[in-house]
């Protein structure tokens, strides 16, 4: 077959292996390693490739056998190894040489017409194929600063079907460890066809080098031509044309006559921005192809290269092999992988049965360091803490379910400063400090003296840890505490607001709360449970402005004193709440206090609901680093029983010229509060797409955008004699300004006239 005189390996199956020959592959001219080398038993459908010191090591069932090794840009290499003969080889693979004449005469039009025949030829061939399935091999290493840190080895069955997409059924694994996952890591890795129009990396769907539209997105250029086998292969270099879509650079190998994708190694481009959860993705991906029956398939792929999934992760270093064969195009596919929604299952079974991992017995040779390590870290079994620790230093921060603030002071010597001022304490001033008392039990503390009236303020907490996810902890804290907690701004970001010339964004009361609680962590999954004690105390003092302010601070409201005795339900599921986060976002979260009077001279009777929704929807311009989306932020809450005025609900407005998703941006320097609310607010972030339209491409090229927002609440409120209306506004804004991550936010409230003008944030450090 014309594919075959490329390269192509399939799976060992049948009898057991007699005979192990060994080998290395190298560069002629070079002497260098050949990564990825195909080498086959000649009429037999056993195969391997070479691992990244050239070396392979394939089992045959008798002797003489006969080798073919090929690799493309090479001579294939046949060698008949007899019952007598060195089983250790070394093949050196002589270089397909370029016929540079041909350079000279052919230009960038040429590659364009060599791609475009090749993307036409594709799209032919793959109008016939319906389905098809694959046995698959693939091992990952994962390297830290110290050396290879996890393996992991998955033998899986992998079903393509046009209509329903792809499914992987994992038949057999070896690991070392199976913390890879919480990198965000594929349980079969980085499986990536680079043939397919659409490819799914890290969250991004890139735009493949044959996509139909590819030629808009991509510029090539001729890169040479050489003859392999007798067979002419065509070298493109591939470059992104525009800055708008996630894209690749490398090169393309296109074989003459039947105009197919033999080779591609590439890299994802460096204009490509991934998610706040992939800091850095520096990998470079190798793949062949060869045909099966009519069409061209991915034979392996091989993944090399540096990444950061979390910010307070150092490096990782990530390699990958992959081997695919006895495809089965246009068979009829099992139901049952397609009767759940996961792409990857694993068929427990079969897994068991195959303890020790004779399904992946001899496909790709591991490395001396591979080896070295597979049985000292089958023993040590590394957790993610262990094998990626967190490079910077600093005080850890509680995980919680519940919203947490968002400003934390900066740690100095060891310490953590803890200031802020309000109109009922004054300044406060303290330090906040961490104590790990045993490897599973940690204090801290903090220590505050206000400037008002001298009153201390002070706060503890013991944490006992057990086996990283369920840990129990028990609190105790007096102070003065804000009524309606806000989700988005903080005490000490209100404070300081404060200071210069707006309005106490919060009412206070003094507050004493001791409790007790367990909480439960998963990556997609925080529930906590806590019993609380409370005594809360109204602060009928305010003060003047500090200099050189002069207007006076409107007065502190009452709170309902009394004794609370409640048990407060927290459920999260999706990403970890961050109210300023601009990147996506898929969140619900469920908060239940149960307040229960008679309880220790408990004088509060209520049970209130919380609900919070944050979800994103890409809608246009899907293949681009940066689609547009629509965010969407949904919050409610409502209560029985009597609700005391400090556990009054309420829904954020501006503070000061700040806003942000979730906020009323033309609601300036107030709440909207009541004891029961609904809140609905949603941005469409159209990127640059309308400053193309209008041609404007120095501001695309800055990658300004604009967004269209809107929020919409409504509270209630028994104590106020008129019910309160919907509250509607509608704005736009300009984003990432003049290359900047502020934006700029004109919002109309629709039942007043005017417009506010306020600022915000387009992107965090890491974000989109």
């Amino acid at each position: 077959m014309a594919g075959a005189a490329i390269l192509f390996f399939l799976w060992p199956t049948g009898a057991v292996a007699q005979v192990i020959l060994r080998g290395l592959v190298t560069d002629r001219d070079t002497g260098e390693a050949l990564y990825a080398a195909h080498v086959v038993e000649e009429g037999t459908r056993r195969g391997t490739i070479t691992n990244r010191e050239g070396r392979f090591e394939l089992a045959v069932q008798r002797l003489p056998a006969t080798l073919d090794i090929r690799f493309v840009g090479y001579k294939v290499w046949q060698v008949t190894v007899g019952a007598n003969d060195d089983r250790d080889l070394v093949v050196a693979l002589e270089p397909a040489v370029y016929a540079m004449q041909e350079v000279l005469v052919a230009g960038d039009e040429f590659a364009t017409n060599v791609l475009r025949k090749a993307i036409a030829r594709k799209k032919a061939r793959r109008e016939h194929l319906r389905t098809h399935q694959s046995r698959g091999y693939t091992r990952v290493t994962l390297e830290n600063a110290n050396g290879i840190a996890l393996i992991s080895e998955h033998v899986f069955d992998r079903y393509y079907d046009k209509a329903r997409g792809i499914r992987e059924v994992i038949r057999s694994r070896r690991e070392t460890g199976d913390f890879y996952r919480e990198l965000g890591l594929n349980p079969v890795g980085e499986l990536a066809d680079f043939s397919a129009d659409v490819i799914d990396i890290r969250g991004l769907r890139f735009i493949g080098p044959t996509h139909p539209d590819a030629l808009e997105a991509y510029t090539v250029a001729f890169a040479g031509r050489r003859t392999v086998d007798g067979r002419t292969v065509y070298d493109l270099y591939l470059a992104p044309r525009d800055l708008l879509r996630a894209t690749f650079v490398g090169r393309l190998a296109i074989l003459d006559s039947v105009f197919a994708l033999v080779e591609a190694a590439v890299r994802p481009a460096r204009h490509v921005v991934y998610s706040a959860g992939t800091s850095m993705w520096e990998v470079t991906y190798r793949q062949h192809f060869a045909a099966v029956d009519s069409f061209w398939l991915p034979q392996d792929l091989q993944v090399a290269g540096v990444f950061r999934a979390r910010m307070e992760h150092g490096p990782v270093t990530l390699h990958q092999v992959l081997l695919l064969s006895g495809y089965e195009p246009n068979a009829p596919l099992p139901d049952l992988p397609y009767a759940r929604e996961e792409r990857v299952a694993v068929d427990s079974a079969s897994v068991f049965e195959d303890d020790m991992f004779l399904l992946g017995r001899n496909l790709v040779a591991l490395t001396p360091r591979e080896a070295e390590a597979l049985d000292a870290l089958a023993r040590a079994r590394l957790t993610l803490k262990q094998a990626f620790p967190a490079t910077g230093r600093g005080l850890r921060p509680l995980p919680v379910v519940v919203d947490p603030p968002q400003f934390r002071w900066p740690l100095f010597l060891g310490y953590r400063p803890w200031l802020w001022y309000n109109r009922v304490d004054g300044y406060a001033i303290g330090v906040e400090k961490l104590l790990p008392l045993s490897q599973t039990l940690e204090f801290e503390g903090r220590l505050a003296q206000t400037t008002y009236d001298g009153r201390r303020t002070y706060a503890g907490r013991l944490t006992r840890n057990r086996g990283g996810r369920l840990s129990y902890t028990m609190r105790y804290r007096v102070g003065s505490a804000a009524q309606r907690v806000s989700p988005i701004y903080s005490g000490t970001v209100s404070g300081l607001a404060a200071q210069l010339g707006q309005g106490d964004y919060f009412d206070y009361y003094w507050r004493q709360a001791f409790s007790v609680g367990a909480m439960f962590l998963q990556p997609w999954v925080r529930v906590s449970l806590d019993a609380r004690l409370e005594e809360h105390v109204s602060m009928k003092q305010w003060l003047p402005r500090p200099w050189p302010y002069r207007r006076a601070f409107r007065p502190n409201p009452s709170i309902d004193d009394g004794s609370l005795r409640s048990l407060a339900f927290v459920v999260a599921i999706g990403d970890i709440h961050h109210a300023l986060r601009v990147t996506p976002q898929h969140r619900v979260a469920v908060h239940v206090e149960h307040a229960i009077p008679g309880l220790l001279n408990g004088t509060f009777s209520f049970t209130r609901v919380d609900v919070q929704l944050d979800t994103h929807l890409r809608t246009f311009f899907r293949h681009r680093p940066r689609p547009q989306g629509l965010a969407l932020r949904m919050m409610a809450s409502t209560h029985w029983g009597d609700l005391p005025a400090q556990r009054h609900v309420a829904i954020d407005g501006a503070l000061g010229p700040f806003g942000a998703l979730g906020v009323l941006r033309s609601l300036r320097g107030r709440r909207l509060a009541g004891e029961r609310l609904l809140g609905v607010f949603w941005e469409h972030d159209f990127r640059s797409w309308p400053f193309e339209i209008l041609g404007l491409t120095p501001l695309v090229d800055r990658n300004m955008g604009a967004a269209l927002h809107g929020g919409h609440a409504r509270a209630w409120d028994r104590m106020q004699a008129e019910p309160q209306a919907f509250y509607h506004e509608i704005g736009v804004s300009l984003t990432n300004i003049w290359g900047s991550p502020l934006r700029l936010d004109v919002t109309h409230h629709m039942g007043e006239r005017g417009v506010t003008v306020g600022v915000g944030l387009s992107r965090l450090f890491g974000g989109q």
